[in-house]
C-alpha cells in the first residue's frame, strides 16, 4: 500500500492568494447555494456586491494592519468591534436606501455584526495558523543555528593550532626536565575534558567557567612566557550562578591569538570578570597590530569562531538580556559583554 505524505503547510501557504480568491467566490455565491431553492429568496447583485466589497475591506484591514499590530489587547478589541459595527451600519444604510427595505435597522445591524464578525473569525484563524507555523519554523531554525554555533565554538577550542602549540610547550619543558610538565599536562587534560563534557551542557556554574578560563590562561602563559603580561580582576559575588559555557573563552582565545603575533615582549592583556546582583560583566583588552595580522597565516587567523558567530550565539541564548560591544582604538582591541543571568 502506498504511504500518504503528511500535509505540507508550506505548500498551502504558498497558494494563499488562490485560497483567498476561492473564499470570496464561495462567500459571494453562498446565499444562492443556501437559499436558492426557497421561493422567498431573491438574489440581488447590488446587495451581494456591497456585502462583498465591505467584507473585503474590513477583512484585509483586519488581516494586514490590525492583527500584526495587536500590541495592546484592549485597544485591539475596541478597534475591531468599532470596525465591525461601522461596517455593518454602512451596509445596512446602503441596503435601506437602495432597496427601500422596511426591515428594522437595529436588527439588520445586529445580524451583520454577526455576519462580518464571522468573516473576521475566519481570517483570524488563518492568521493564527500562519503565525504558529512561522514561529515553529523559526524555533527549529534557532535550534539548528544554536547547534551549529556550539559546534563551531567547540571546534575552535580543539583546533590543531592550540593543541600543537600546547604540546610543543610541554615538550620543550620536558627536555629541560622541569616539574611544570606534569602541571601543564593536567591543565591540558582538564581543558579538553571541560570542552568535551561541560561544554555540551546548556548552563554551568560560573566557577567552572572561570576555572576553565584560568586553566587556558596558564597554558598560554607557559607557552608565551615573557611575551605577555596578564592581569585578571575577578569580582564575582555568586560563583554558583549559571551561565552558558564556552562563550567567554573565545574572547580570551582571541586576546592571546592576536597578541602572540605582535613582535616584542611585555604585551599587556587585561581581563575583568564580575557579577553584581543579576548583572554579569566581562571585559577584555589586548594589543592589536593590523600589520602583524596581515602577515599571519590565513588558516591560523580563520581558526577562531569569530565575533559574529559569538554575537549570534548570544542572541540565541540570551535574547534581549545582554549587551555586546567591541572596538579597536589606538592599537588596543576591547570587548565588553553584559548578561542578565
Amino acid at each position: 500500500m502506498k504511504n500518504f505524505e503528511p500535509l505540507n503547510l508550506n505548500s498551502i501557504l504558498s497558494a494563499e492568494p488562490a485560497l483567498h480568491l476561492l473564499f470570496w467566490v464561495v462567500y459571494f455565491f453562498y446565499p444562492v447555494l443556501k437559499y436558492g431553492d426557497h421561493s422567498n429568496y431573491q438574489f440581488s447583485l447590488p446587495t451581494s456586491l456591497t456585502s462583498l466589497l465591505l467584507g473585503c475591506i474590513l477583512a484585509y484591514i483586519f488581516y494586514f494592519f490590525l492583527l500584526p499590530r495587536k500590541d495592546s489587547i484592549p485597544g485591539f478589541v475596541i478597534i475591531t468591534v468599532i470596525s465591525v459595527f461601522l461596517t455593518s451600519l454602512i451596509y445596512c444604510l446602503i441596503i435601506h436606501q437602495t432597496t427601500n427595505c422596511d426591515c428594522n435597522l437595529r436588527v439588520c445591524v445586529l445580524n451583520h455584526i454577526f455576519h462580518f464578525g464571522s468573516i473576521l473569525l475566519v481570517f483570524f484563524t488563518v492568521f493564527f495558523i500562519k503565525q504558529t507555523y512561522h514561529k515553529e519554523r523559526n524555533l527549529q531554525s534557532i535550534k539548528r543555528e544554536k547547534i551549529e554555533t556550539d559546534l563551531k565554538g567547540l571546534r575552535a577550542q580543539i583546533h590543531p593550532h592550540f593543541l600543537f602549540n600546547t604540546l610543543n610547550t610541554i615538550y620543550s619543558h620536558a627536555l629541560n626536565q622541569e616539574k611544570i610538565v606534569s602541571t601543564l599536562i593536567l591543565k591540558l587534560s582538564d581543558n579538553m575534558k571541560y570542552m568535551l563534557y561541560e561544554g555540551q551542557k546548556d548552563k554551568v556554574p560560573l566557577k567552572d567557567e572561570v576555572n576553565h578560563i584560568l586553566g587556558y590562561i596558564d597554558l598560554q602563559k607557559a607557552r608565551l612566557e615573557n611575551k605577555i603580561e596578564v592581569k585578571i580582576n575577578d569580582t564575582i559575588e555568586d560563583r554558583e550562578r549559571l551561565i552558558a559555557p564556552l562563550i567567554l573563552i573565545c574572547f580570551v582565545e582571541n586576546c592571546f591569538k592576536y597578541t602572540s603575533i605582535i613582535p616584542g615582549e611585555g604585551h599587556s592583556i587585561d581581563i575583568q570578570i564580575g557579577l553584581t546582583g543579576n548583572e554579569f560583566y566581562f571585559r577584555c583588552s589586548n594589543p592589536f597590530d593590523p600589520k602583524s595580522n596581515l602577515q599571519a597565516d590565513a588558516s591560523w587567523t580563520e581558526s577562531g569562531i569569530g565575533l559574529r558567530n559569538v554575537k549570534k550565539r548570544l542572541e540565541l541564548i540570551y535574547p534581549k538580556s545582554h549587551s555586546f560591544n567591541y572596538l579597536s582604538k589606538e592599537n588596543v582591541f576591547v570587548v565588553e559583554l553584559k548578561i542578565i543571568l
